[in-house]
Protein backbone atom coordinates (compact mmCIF):
# COMPACT_ATOMS: atom_id res chain seq x y z
CA UNK A 1 0.00 0.00 0.00
CA UNK A 2 3.28 2.28 0.79
CA UNK A 3 4.71 1.54 -2.64
CA UNK A 4 1.49 2.12 -4.34
CA UNK A 5 0.91 5.51 -2.58
CA UNK A 6 4.83 6.51 -3.41
CA UNK A 7 4.22 5.50 -7.05
CA UNK A 8 1.44 7.45 -7.46
CA UNK A 9 2.58 10.77 -5.91
CA UNK A 10 3.19 12.29 -9.64
CA UNK A 11 -0.17 12.01 -10.40
CA UNK A 12 -1.74 13.34 -7.14
CA UNK A 13 0.88 16.58 -7.43
CA UNK A 14 -0.33 16.75 -10.87
CA UNK A 15 -3.92 16.82 -9.92
CA UNK A 16 -3.23 19.30 -7.53
CA UNK A 17 -1.68 22.08 -10.09
CA UNK A 18 -4.87 21.46 -12.36
CA UNK A 19 -7.48 21.83 -9.24
CA UNK A 20 -5.07 25.53 -8.57
CA UNK A 21 -5.02 26.52 -11.83
CA UNK A 22 -9.49 25.59 -12.50
CA UNK A 23 -9.74 27.31 -9.39
CA UNK A 24 -7.79 30.34 -9.49
CA UNK A 25 -9.09 31.44 -13.08
CA UNK A 26 -12.96 30.40 -11.96
CA UNK A 27 -12.63 32.48 -9.31
CA UNK A 28 -12.31 35.57 -11.35
CA UNK A 29 -14.80 34.87 -13.54
CA UNK A 30 -17.59 36.95 -13.01
CA UNK A 31 -21.58 36.28 -13.68
CA UNK A 32 -21.50 36.79 -17.21
CA UNK A 33 -24.18 36.53 -20.45
CA UNK A 34 -26.41 33.22 -19.83
CA UNK A 35 -26.11 33.74 -16.31
CA UNK A 36 -28.10 36.52 -15.59
CA UNK A 37 -31.07 34.71 -17.29
CA UNK A 38 -30.95 31.64 -15.55
CA UNK A 39 -30.65 33.16 -11.85
CA UNK A 40 -33.29 35.26 -12.58
CA UNK A 41 -36.01 33.23 -14.45
CA UNK A 42 -37.19 35.44 -17.96
CA UNK A 43 -40.76 33.11 -18.20
CA UNK A 44 -42.01 34.61 -15.09
CA UNK A 45 -40.01 37.04 -13.14
CA UNK A 46 -42.27 36.68 -10.06
CA UNK A 47 -40.42 33.64 -9.66
CA UNK A 48 -37.24 33.99 -6.72
CA UNK A 49 -34.42 31.93 -7.55
CA UNK A 50 -32.60 32.93 -3.77
CA UNK A 51 -35.64 30.58 -2.36
CA UNK A 52 -34.90 27.23 -2.65
CA UNK A 53 -37.85 26.11 -2.88
CA UNK A 54 -38.92 28.04 -6.24
CA UNK A 55 -36.20 26.40 -7.48
CA UNK A 56 -38.65 23.48 -8.74
CA UNK A 57 -40.56 25.96 -10.36
CA UNK A 58 -38.65 27.59 -11.95
CA UNK A 59 -37.05 24.19 -13.41
CA UNK A 60 -40.62 23.41 -14.43
CA UNK A 61 -41.29 26.66 -16.34
CA UNK A 62 -37.57 26.19 -18.33
CA UNK A 63 -39.03 22.27 -18.89
CA UNK A 64 -42.23 23.98 -20.52
CA UNK A 65 -40.95 26.88 -22.28
CA UNK A 66 -37.68 26.58 -23.48
CA UNK A 67 -35.73 23.08 -22.72
CA UNK A 68 -36.21 19.79 -21.47
CA UNK A 69 -32.64 19.10 -20.39
CA UNK A 70 -33.75 18.73 -16.46
CA UNK A 71 -30.00 17.42 -14.96
CA UNK A 72 -28.38 20.47 -16.39
CA UNK A 73 -30.64 23.17 -15.57
CA UNK A 74 -31.32 21.46 -12.03
CA UNK A 75 -27.92 21.68 -11.63
CA UNK A 76 -27.15 25.19 -12.91
CA UNK A 77 -30.49 26.35 -10.39
CA UNK A 78 -28.95 24.71 -7.55
CA UNK A 79 -25.30 26.26 -8.02
CA UNK A 80 -27.12 29.61 -8.71
CA UNK A 81 -28.29 29.95 -5.02
CA UNK A 82 -25.30 30.01 -3.17
CA UNK A 83 -22.33 32.26 -2.91
CA UNK A 84 -20.10 31.69 -6.32
CA UNK A 85 -17.10 30.51 -4.33
CA UNK A 86 -18.92 27.16 -3.89
CA UNK A 87 -19.52 26.69 -7.58
CA UNK A 88 -15.42 27.75 -7.90
CA UNK A 89 -14.63 24.86 -5.96
CA UNK A 90 -16.78 22.17 -7.24
CA UNK A 91 -16.32 23.02 -11.19
CA UNK A 92 -12.36 22.88 -10.44
CA UNK A 93 -12.82 19.53 -8.79
CA UNK A 94 -15.19 18.17 -11.60
CA UNK A 95 -12.75 19.67 -14.18
CA UNK A 96 -9.95 17.53 -13.42
CA UNK A 97 -11.88 14.81 -12.54
CA UNK A 98 -13.17 15.05 -16.12
CA UNK A 99 -9.62 14.92 -17.37
CA UNK A 100 -8.82 11.77 -15.63
CA UNK A 101 -12.16 10.50 -16.96
CA UNK A 102 -10.68 11.22 -20.32
CA UNK A 103 -6.99 8.78 -19.51
CA UNK A 104 -9.16 6.57 -17.84
CA UNK A 105 -11.02 5.78 -21.27
CA UNK A 106 -8.41 6.16 -23.18
CA UNK A 107 -5.51 4.19 -21.39
CA UNK A 108 -7.78 1.75 -19.34
CA UNK A 109 -5.85 2.41 -16.27
CA UNK A 110 -5.89 5.19 -13.57
CA UNK A 111 -2.96 7.81 -13.56
CA UNK A 112 -0.16 6.43 -11.48
CA UNK A 113 3.70 7.76 -12.70
CA UNK A 114 5.70 10.58 -14.36
CA UNK A 115 4.62 9.61 -17.68
CA UNK A 116 0.83 9.16 -17.10
CA UNK A 117 1.20 12.88 -15.13
CA UNK A 118 2.44 14.27 -18.73
CA UNK A 119 -0.39 12.45 -20.49
CA UNK A 120 -3.01 14.20 -17.67
CA UNK A 121 -1.03 17.78 -18.44
CA UNK A 122 -1.16 17.02 -22.27
CA UNK A 123 -4.80 16.14 -21.88
CA UNK A 124 -5.47 19.84 -20.26
CA UNK A 125 -3.91 21.62 -23.10
CA UNK A 126 -5.42 19.61 -25.71
CA UNK A 127 -8.96 20.60 -24.20
CA UNK A 128 -7.91 24.01 -24.72
CA UNK A 129 -6.18 24.44 -27.47
CA UNK A 130 -7.93 21.81 -29.55
CA UNK A 131 -11.59 22.81 -28.77
CA UNK A 132 -12.45 24.14 -25.43
CA UNK A 133 -13.68 27.61 -25.31
CA UNK A 134 -13.00 29.49 -22.27
CA UNK A 135 -16.94 29.91 -21.92
CA UNK A 136 -17.41 26.21 -21.19
CA UNK A 137 -14.96 25.86 -18.52
CA UNK A 138 -14.99 28.55 -16.18
CA UNK A 139 -18.36 30.68 -17.21
CA UNK A 140 -20.94 28.50 -15.01
CA UNK A 141 -23.95 28.24 -17.13
CA UNK A 142 -22.03 26.66 -19.89
CA UNK A 143 -19.68 24.54 -17.81
CA UNK A 144 -22.40 23.12 -15.73
CA UNK A 145 -24.62 22.61 -18.94
CA UNK A 146 -22.12 21.13 -21.11
CA UNK A 147 -18.65 19.63 -19.55
CA UNK A 148 -20.69 18.57 -16.38
CA UNK A 149 -23.41 17.22 -18.13
CA UNK A 150 -20.94 15.33 -20.73
CA UNK A 151 -18.91 14.33 -17.88
CA UNK A 152 -21.72 11.82 -16.45
CA UNK A 153 -21.85 10.61 -19.92
CA UNK A 154 -18.26 9.83 -20.26
CA UNK A 155 -17.99 8.09 -16.05
CA UNK A 156 -21.21 6.24 -17.34
CA UNK A 157 -19.12 4.46 -19.98
CA UNK A 158 -16.68 3.50 -17.49
CA UNK A 159 -19.07 1.93 -15.29
CA UNK A 160 -20.28 0.53 -18.53
CA UNK A 161 -17.42 -1.45 -19.93
CA UNK A 162 -15.78 -1.54 -16.26
CA UNK A 163 -18.59 -4.29 -15.79
CA UNK A 164 -18.62 -6.03 -18.76
CA UNK A 165 -17.18 -9.43 -17.57
CA UNK A 166 -19.04 -9.53 -13.91
CA UNK A 167 -21.59 -12.00 -12.79
CA UNK A 168 -25.48 -10.98 -13.03
CA UNK A 169 -26.08 -8.49 -10.40
CA UNK A 170 -29.78 -7.05 -9.71
CA UNK A 171 -28.04 -3.73 -7.63
CA UNK A 172 -25.84 -3.69 -10.84
CA UNK A 173 -28.75 -3.51 -13.11
CA UNK A 174 -30.72 -1.06 -11.16
CA UNK A 175 -27.58 1.51 -11.04
CA UNK A 176 -27.47 1.24 -14.84
CA UNK A 177 -31.19 2.07 -15.02
CA UNK A 178 -31.17 4.65 -12.86
CA UNK A 179 -28.12 6.27 -13.93
CA UNK A 180 -29.27 5.87 -17.19
CA UNK A 181 -31.80 7.88 -16.98
CA UNK A 182 -29.35 10.70 -15.61
CA UNK A 183 -27.23 10.36 -18.88
CA UNK A 184 -30.33 10.34 -20.95
CA UNK A 185 -31.55 13.22 -20.20
CA UNK A 186 -27.96 15.21 -20.75
CA UNK A 187 -28.27 16.02 -24.47
CA UNK A 188 -30.78 15.34 -27.34
CA UNK A 189 -27.72 14.55 -30.04
CA UNK A 190 -25.81 12.74 -27.33
CA UNK A 191 -29.21 10.78 -26.46
CA UNK A 192 -29.92 9.77 -29.91
CA UNK A 193 -25.99 8.49 -30.31
CA UNK A 194 -25.94 6.42 -27.37
CA UNK A 195 -29.51 4.85 -28.40
CA UNK A 196 -28.02 4.00 -31.75
CA UNK A 197 -25.09 2.14 -30.29
CA UNK A 198 -26.91 -0.09 -27.61
CA UNK A 199 -28.75 -1.36 -30.96
CA UNK A 200 -26.01 -1.79 -32.71
CA UNK A 201 -24.37 -4.03 -29.93
CA UNK A 202 -27.71 -5.97 -30.10
CA UNK A 203 -27.25 -6.60 -34.11
CA UNK A 204 -24.06 -7.36 -33.18
CA UNK A 205 -24.78 -10.18 -30.70
CA UNK A 206 -27.65 -11.66 -33.11
CA UNK A 207 -25.63 -11.66 -35.87
CA UNK A 208 -23.03 -13.60 -33.54
CA UNK A 209 -20.30 -11.11 -33.73
CA UNK A 210 -20.21 -10.67 -30.24
CA UNK A 211 -20.39 -13.57 -27.89
CA UNK A 212 -21.22 -11.82 -25.08
CA UNK A 213 -23.66 -9.05 -23.87
CA UNK A 214 -24.12 -8.15 -20.20
CA UNK A 215 -27.74 -8.13 -18.74
CA UNK A 216 -27.41 -4.83 -17.33
CA UNK A 217 -27.51 -3.38 -21.31
CA UNK A 218 -30.84 -4.01 -21.39
CA UNK A 219 -31.53 -1.87 -18.31
CA UNK A 220 -28.84 0.72 -19.38
CA UNK A 221 -30.85 1.06 -22.91
CA UNK A 222 -34.25 1.17 -20.95
CA UNK A 223 -32.91 4.23 -18.26
CA UNK A 224 -31.19 5.83 -21.58
CA UNK A 225 -34.70 5.50 -23.03
CA UNK A 226 -36.68 7.00 -20.37
CA UNK A 227 -34.10 9.71 -19.83
CA UNK A 228 -33.79 10.36 -23.39
CA UNK A 229 -37.89 10.87 -23.77
CA UNK A 230 -38.49 13.20 -20.90
CA UNK A 231 -35.76 15.49 -23.13
CA UNK A 232 -36.81 15.08 -25.99
CA UNK A 233 -40.79 15.74 -25.73
CA UNK A 234 -40.42 18.60 -23.22
CA UNK A 235 -43.28 21.30 -24.08
CA UNK A 236 -40.45 23.71 -24.07
CA UNK A 237 -38.64 22.05 -27.29
CA UNK A 238 -41.62 22.58 -29.49
CA UNK A 239 -42.29 26.39 -27.71
CA UNK A 240 -38.98 27.04 -28.65
CA UNK A 241 -38.93 25.58 -31.70
CA UNK A 242 -41.91 27.74 -32.31
CA UNK A 243 -40.44 30.79 -31.09
CA UNK A 244 -37.61 30.30 -33.78
CA UNK A 245 -39.49 29.65 -36.23
CA UNK A 246 -38.00 26.45 -37.05
CA UNK A 247 -39.66 23.27 -38.59
CA UNK A 248 -39.26 19.67 -37.97
CA UNK A 249 -37.76 18.26 -41.48
CA UNK A 250 -34.49 17.94 -43.78
CA UNK A 251 -33.72 20.64 -45.80
CA UNK A 252 -30.96 20.51 -47.94
CA UNK A 253 -29.68 23.87 -46.96
CA UNK A 254 -29.92 23.67 -43.68
CA UNK A 255 -27.55 20.24 -44.02
CA UNK A 256 -25.05 21.84 -46.49
CA UNK A 257 -24.43 25.01 -44.13
CA UNK A 258 -24.33 22.46 -40.99
CA UNK A 259 -21.72 20.14 -42.36
CA UNK A 260 -19.68 24.04 -44.02
CA UNK A 261 -19.86 24.82 -40.42
CA UNK A 262 -18.26 21.94 -39.02
CA UNK A 263 -15.85 21.47 -41.56
CA UNK A 264 -14.42 24.98 -40.74
CA UNK A 265 -14.65 24.24 -37.11
CA UNK A 266 -12.65 21.66 -37.79
CA UNK A 267 -10.08 23.38 -40.45
CA UNK A 268 -9.75 26.74 -37.80
CA UNK A 269 -10.63 26.38 -34.25
CA UNK A 270 -9.58 22.79 -33.95
CA UNK A 271 -6.43 22.90 -35.96
CA UNK A 272 -4.33 23.01 -32.63
CA UNK A 273 -5.40 19.62 -32.12
CA UNK A 274 -4.46 17.70 -35.60
CA UNK A 275 -1.52 19.81 -35.49
CA UNK A 276 -0.29 18.30 -31.86
CA UNK A 277 -1.52 15.35 -32.74
CA UNK A 278 0.55 15.26 -35.75
CA UNK A 279 3.59 15.79 -33.93
CA UNK A 280 2.71 13.62 -31.21
CA UNK A 281 2.17 10.64 -33.84
CA UNK A 282 5.42 11.53 -35.74
CA UNK A 283 7.34 11.21 -31.81
CA UNK A 284 5.66 8.42 -31.67
CA UNK A 285 6.53 6.27 -34.75
CA UNK A 286 10.02 7.57 -35.42
CA UNK A 287 11.50 8.66 -32.44
CA UNK A 288 9.92 6.26 -29.86
CA UNK A 289 10.22 3.62 -32.63
CA UNK A 290 6.52 2.65 -30.90
CA UNK A 291 3.21 1.10 -33.00
CA UNK A 292 -0.54 2.37 -32.75
CA UNK A 293 -2.45 0.12 -30.47
CA UNK A 294 -6.38 -0.68 -31.43
CA UNK A 295 -9.03 -0.91 -28.48
CA UNK A 296 -12.16 -1.89 -29.09
CA UNK A 297 -13.93 0.30 -26.16
CA UNK A 298 -12.25 3.65 -27.24
CA UNK A 299 -13.80 2.84 -31.24
CA UNK A 300 -17.35 2.45 -29.69
CA UNK A 301 -17.02 5.78 -28.03
CA UNK A 302 -16.08 7.12 -31.24
CA UNK A 303 -18.50 5.91 -33.05
CA UNK A 304 -21.17 7.86 -29.95
CA UNK A 305 -19.08 10.78 -30.82
CA UNK A 306 -19.40 10.57 -34.76
CA UNK A 307 -23.54 9.19 -34.80
CA UNK A 308 -23.70 12.29 -31.91
CA UNK A 309 -22.27 15.21 -34.91
CA UNK A 310 -24.10 13.44 -37.86
CA UNK A 311 -27.52 13.89 -35.48
CA UNK A 312 -26.90 17.72 -35.35
CA UNK A 313 -27.28 18.17 -39.17
CA UNK A 314 -31.08 18.23 -38.14
CA UNK A 315 -31.02 20.27 -35.10
CA UNK A 316 -32.16 23.99 -35.42
CA UNK A 317 -29.42 25.24 -33.49
CA UNK A 318 -26.13 24.71 -33.10
CA UNK A 319 -22.47 26.08 -31.95
CA UNK A 320 -18.74 25.02 -30.85
CA UNK A 321 -20.31 23.69 -27.60
CA UNK A 322 -22.39 21.57 -29.29
CA UNK A 323 -19.47 19.72 -30.74
CA UNK A 324 -17.80 19.25 -27.62
CA UNK A 325 -19.04 15.70 -26.84
CA UNK A 326 -17.99 14.46 -30.47
CA UNK A 327 -14.48 16.27 -29.87
CA UNK A 328 -14.40 14.26 -26.44
CA UNK A 329 -14.72 11.41 -28.06
CA UNK A 330 -12.07 11.81 -30.71
CA UNK A 331 -9.69 12.76 -28.16
CA UNK A 332 -10.49 9.97 -26.11
CA UNK A 333 -9.92 7.48 -29.53
CA UNK A 334 -6.91 9.57 -30.73
CA UNK A 335 -5.03 9.17 -27.24
CA UNK A 336 -6.46 5.35 -27.11
CA UNK A 337 -3.72 4.82 -30.28
CA UNK A 338 -0.59 5.63 -27.94
CA UNK A 339 0.83 3.29 -25.66
CA UNK A 340 4.21 4.30 -25.08
CA UNK A 341 6.31 2.10 -22.57
CA UNK A 342 9.83 1.38 -21.77
CA UNK A 343 11.10 4.54 -21.94
CA UNK A 344 14.41 5.42 -20.45
CA UNK A 345 14.12 7.65 -17.20
CA UNK A 346 15.61 10.41 -19.09
CA UNK A 347 13.17 10.66 -21.83
CA UNK A 348 10.45 10.57 -18.95
CA UNK A 349 11.87 13.41 -17.23
CA UNK A 350 12.52 15.23 -20.37
CA UNK A 351 8.59 15.07 -21.82
CA UNK A 352 7.16 15.46 -18.28
CA UNK A 353 9.14 18.60 -17.74
CA UNK A 354 8.77 20.93 -21.24
CA UNK A 355 4.99 19.94 -20.70
CA UNK A 356 4.84 21.09 -17.30
CA UNK A 357 6.80 24.48 -18.31
CA UNK A 358 4.49 25.02 -21.58
CA UNK A 359 1.80 24.27 -19.07
CA UNK A 360 2.87 26.74 -16.34
CA UNK A 361 3.37 29.30 -18.87
CA UNK A 362 -0.15 29.00 -20.35
CA UNK A 363 -2.32 28.98 -17.61
CA UNK A 364 0.12 32.05 -16.46
CA UNK A 365 -1.03 33.70 -19.73
CA UNK A 366 -5.01 32.81 -19.11
CA UNK A 367 -4.98 33.96 -14.91
CA UNK A 368 -3.51 37.22 -15.81
CA UNK A 369 -6.01 37.62 -18.50
CA UNK A 370 -8.90 36.94 -16.50
CA UNK A 371 -7.35 39.14 -13.78
CA UNK A 372 -7.87 42.12 -16.27
CA UNK A 373 -11.30 41.09 -16.39
CA UNK A 374 -12.28 40.90 -13.08
CA UNK A 375 -10.98 44.14 -12.36
CA UNK A 376 -13.19 45.69 -15.11
CA UNK A 377 -16.44 43.35 -13.99
CA UNK A 378 -15.96 44.92 -10.71
CA UNK A 379 -15.91 48.31 -11.95
CA UNK A 380 -18.82 47.72 -14.16
CA UNK A 381 -20.91 46.66 -10.86
CA UNK A 382 -19.76 49.92 -8.85
CA UNK A 383 -20.69 51.90 -11.70
CA UNK A 384 -23.91 50.19 -12.16
CA UNK A 385 -24.97 50.32 -9.02
CA UNK A 386 -23.51 54.17 -8.50
CA UNK A 387 -25.79 54.89 -11.15
CA UNK A 388 -28.89 53.41 -9.47
CA UNK A 389 -28.07 54.84 -6.34
CA UNK A 390 -28.52 58.20 -7.84
CA UNK A 391 -31.66 57.61 -9.10
CA UNK A 392 -31.62 56.56 -12.42
CA UNK A 393 -33.76 52.86 -14.01
CA UNK A 394 -32.35 53.20 -17.23
CA UNK A 395 -28.54 52.70 -17.29
CA UNK A 396 -26.21 53.12 -19.90
CA UNK A 397 -22.62 52.12 -19.55
CA UNK A 398 -19.56 52.09 -21.88
CA UNK A 399 -18.84 48.98 -23.40
CA UNK A 400 -15.43 46.92 -22.85
CA UNK A 401 -13.21 46.75 -25.42
CA UNK A 402 -11.66 43.36 -25.11
CA UNK A 403 -10.19 41.47 -27.43
CA UNK A 404 -12.01 37.79 -27.47
CA UNK A 405 -10.50 34.18 -28.43
CA UNK A 406 -10.60 31.16 -27.18
CA UNK A 407 -8.78 31.56 -23.84
CA UNK A 408 -10.37 35.56 -23.38
CA UNK A 409 -14.09 36.04 -23.00
CA UNK A 410 -16.67 38.31 -21.52
CA UNK A 411 -19.80 39.15 -22.79
CA UNK A 412 -22.11 40.66 -19.54
CA UNK A 413 -23.56 43.54 -21.47
CA UNK A 414 -25.02 44.28 -24.98
CA UNK A 415 -25.84 47.29 -26.46
CA UNK A 416 -29.94 46.02 -26.74
CA UNK A 417 -31.81 46.47 -23.62
CA UNK A 418 -34.23 44.28 -24.23
CA UNK A 419 -31.75 41.20 -25.45
CA UNK A 420 -32.83 38.22 -22.99
CA UNK A 421 -29.38 38.45 -21.18
CA UNK A 422 -29.59 42.22 -20.42
CA UNK A 423 -32.93 42.14 -18.97
CA UNK A 424 -31.49 39.40 -16.85
CA UNK A 425 -28.85 41.71 -15.42
CA UNK A 426 -31.57 44.42 -15.11
CA UNK A 427 -33.03 42.12 -12.85
CA UNK A 428 -30.29 41.19 -10.72
CA UNK A 429 -29.63 45.03 -10.16
CA UNK A 430 -33.57 45.68 -9.86
CA UNK A 431 -33.30 48.61 -12.51
CA UNK A 432 -35.61 48.54 -15.38
CA UNK A 433 -33.31 48.58 -18.26
CA UNK A 434 -29.64 48.53 -18.80
CA UNK A 435 -27.13 48.58 -22.19
CA UNK A 436 -24.08 49.44 -23.49
CA UNK A 437 -22.77 52.02 -25.71
CA UNK A 438 -19.61 52.19 -27.81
Amino acid sequence: MKKLSIYKIPSYITNIFLFLFYFSITTLTPYQGDDFIFKINPFNYSIDLDIIIEVMNSLWHWYNYWIGRLVGNFLLFHFLLPDKIFFDFVNSIIQVLFINIIFYLSKNRVAKDKLDSSFLLLINLLLFFGFYGYSSVFHITSSILYTWTHMFSFLYYIYFFKNWNNEYSQKRNVFFFLFGIIVGCGFEHVFIAQLFCFCLLAILKILKKISFLPFYTLYSFFGILIGGSILMFAPGNFARLKYSNFELGFELSRFINYWNFQINFMLDDVKYLWIIFILISFSYLFIFKRKFVFKNNSFLILIIGIVSIISLSISPVYHNYTNLFFYYCLLIFLLSLFKIEKLSENTLNVTFTLIFLFSITFQGYMLINQKKIHDYSVELEQIILKKKYSGQQNIIVKQIDIKTNRFINYQALFNDAMDLRNQGVAKYYDVQSIKTIK
